[in-house]
């Protein structure tokens, strides 16, 4: 009789560390799955960059196509490089006057009326 409830014991102890370590695989393959470096989160944040990428490459597009159009304005404006030319460097035709006006606040607080004399 004894030699049966050592076997029953063996077979528990058997089955139960099968559980166990089949819940220990199941745990290693789930954490591996969300927070290995191909796991579930990893994913989000690359794709999360892919969108970002994608978002400034759009924005390099646009500046590029921006560009594009100054270019071909002055290479075919003559007007457009004179305006340039006045802008950024300033020039002037001969004869021309260039009054340069000190630089001041854009919106100045309008004044109060002054307040009438009391009369007497």
């Amino acid at each position: 009789m004894a030699l049966c409830i050592k076997k029953t014991s063996r077979r528990a102890l058997a089955t139960t560390a099968g559980y166990a370590g089949l819940f220990l695989g199941l745990a290693a393959l789930l954490w591996h799955g969300l927070y290995g470096p191909r796991g579930w989160f990893a994913l989000r944040r690359m794709e999360q960059e892919v969108q970002e990428k994608q978002r400034q490459v759009q924005q390099l597009q646009q500046q590029n196509a921006q560009l594009g159009r100054q270019i071909q304005e002055l290479k075919n404006d003559p007007a457009a490089i004179e305006r340039l030319a006045r802008q950024r460097m300033g020039l002037v035709r001969p004869g021309e006057l260039v009054f340069k006006l000190p630089a001041g606040p854009s919106n100045p607080a309008p004044k109060a009326p002054a307040a009438p004399f009391p009369a007497h």
